[in-house]
């Protein structure tokens, strides 16, 4: 198999050009709920890879961690709303640009999650050191 025929390279190609049809048509709509639609719809086509950066992010830092339901809604959240702040105009690849955002949504559910276990050794000092 060629690079030209990998199914994934395709796959990307097709949600690349996707998007920016739909980022153009965003950045030419003159009413800002057909501009959210726009928004929407970019931020679907690309959700599934979205969500399949943070369960590789969680599992980095959580090697034997299972995804996690409720990481999962969080960043699905923050993505949509990232992509819905987004300028059409200037964007080209959404996940390059929400990226950062996403990572940053990983890690703060971890601090959480571990402020919230309060178990010695994990997130406070421990009396055993």
């Amino acid at each position: 198999m060629t690079v030209a025929d990998d199914p994934r390279r395709k796959l990307r190609t097709q949600r690349l050009s996707a998007t920016r049809q739909l980022l153009d048509a965003a950045a030419a709509c003159v009413d800002p709920d057909e501009r959210r639609t726009r928004l929407r719809e970019v931020a679907a086509i690309n959700a599934d890879d979205a969500l399949a950066i943070v369960s590789a992010l969680y599992r980095h830092q959580q090697p034997d961690a299972i995804d996690e339901p409720a990481l999962l809604a969080l960043a699905l959240d923050a993505y949509t709303d990232a992509v819905l702040a987004l300028d059409p105009q200037r964007s080209t690849d959404v996940l390059s640009e929400v990226a950062p955002l996403l990572r940053k949504t990983v890690m703060r559910f971890n601090r959480d999650l571990i402020s919230h276990h309060r178990a010695p050794g994990i997130g406070e000092r421990s009396a055993l050191r």
